[in-house]
């Protein structure tokens, strides 16, 4: 892939054993708002110009809704507005992801701001629909792991 930045890392994945391939991203969503409006847009563009099955997952470092805190500071609308206008705008739908409920912790505050994002050829291409949050070992973030059989 072309395109490379500080905050998405795309490439291409060959799985030989089952004769499947696809687009990954590794994502990092920087700390404030503005900061990530060149993310939106970058991930934005990617959406447009790939073609076949594409997973997006990483630090996000975004919330979707109230649920997706506890403790801390309430999630207010303008935390969530881009993000919601990115899914909108690129029809791109987060996994399910079983394990654990929260992605980020301090040990005070939790929240869900770890996501594997797909396009739509994703789900239709694609067997595997959810990935599995691990719990942190040395890290304040959770592991997403996608498994394939």
């Amino acid at each position: 892939m072309h395109s490379c930045s500080e905050q998405l890392i795309p490439g291409k994945i060959l799985l030989r054993q089952i004769h499947k391939e696809f687009w990954m991203s590794a994502v990092y969503g920087l700390h404030t708002i503005d900061h990530r409006k060149a993310m939106w847009v970058e991930v934005t563009q990617l959406h447009n110009k790939l073609e076949g099955p594409w997973i997006a997952m990483g630090y996000y470092n975004v919330t979707q809704s109230f649920e997706d805190r506890y403790n801390g500071n309430p999630v207010m609308e303008a935390e969530t507005r881009d993000f919601s206008e990115f899914l909108l705008n690129t029809g791109m739908t987060e996994l399910k992801a079983v394990g654990r409920e929260f992605t980020w912790t301090n040990n005070h505050v939790y929240s869900r701001i770890d996501r594997a994002l797909v396009n739509a050829r994703w789900m239709i291409d694609m067997t595997q629909l959810e990935v599995v949050l691990h719990d942190p070992l040395f890290f304040d973030h959770t592991p997403i792991c996608l498994y394939f059989e």
